[in-house]
């Protein structure tokens, strides 16, 4: 059964499109980008009110902030009850950002996937890593412009790479989203 992946934003649309290649050819998941988050959220509940199938709603938290989570989690979580998304639908927060991933294990193992990505010649350095995880777009947005390549670019790189992608769908806010298309599409087969 087919499996809906709504996300926040364009470029992030583009990055899962890469990252869950696997998951769109053979499992009929589909990422569908979005203009923001309200945008995200709206599409997601519309979509679960008129289709049977499975949503993932993929947000930016924005946040390390817990509280600030927890009730991010229950808005968005309520939004999609009400559309009639019980067991049909599950929430990916990723902290603060989707673009972590660049910045988390195993895919800053040197050589990082974004060192190699943006052809930068050389790691982060620490302070960008530590500074990563609470800004990791602004890190990653630097990092990009200090190498001058565009992020369209790094992302068609990503493309060929297939070592970065296995690296990159081993961090955790990846493994989170991969989890819950397999939790939805098991529960809609059963």
């Amino acid at each position: 059964m087919r499996c809906y992946v709504v996300v926040e934003n364009f470029s992030y649309g583009c990055l899962l499109q890469r990252l869950l290649a696997d998951e769109t050819t053979r499992d009929g998941v589909h990422i569908i980008p979005t203009d923001g988050k309200s945008h995200a959220a709206s599409l997601a509940s519309s979509w679960l009110a008129v289709h049977p199938e499975p949503v993932v709603l993929v947000l930016n938290a924005e946040t390390t902030d817990e509280e600030s989570k927890s009730e991010q989690r229950v808005t968005y979580r309520e939004g999609l009850a009400v559309a009639g998304g019980n067991g049909r639908s599950q929430l990916v927060l990723a902290t603060p950002h989707l673009a972590a991933c660049f910045f988390q294990r195993p895919a800053i193992d040197e050589p990082s996937v974004i060192s190699q990505l943006a052809r930068l010649g050389r790691e982060p350095t620490p302070e960008q890593l530590v500074e990563a995880r609470y800004v990791p777009r602004e890190v990653l947005r630097r990092i990009s412009d200090e190498a001058n390549v565009a992020m369209g670019a790094m992302l068609s790189r990503l493309a060929a790479d297939r070592a970065s992608v296995d690296r990159l769908r081993q961090t955790p806010v990846i493994q989170d989203i991969l989890r819950a298309i397999a939790d939805l599409t098991k529960q809609q087969a059963a």
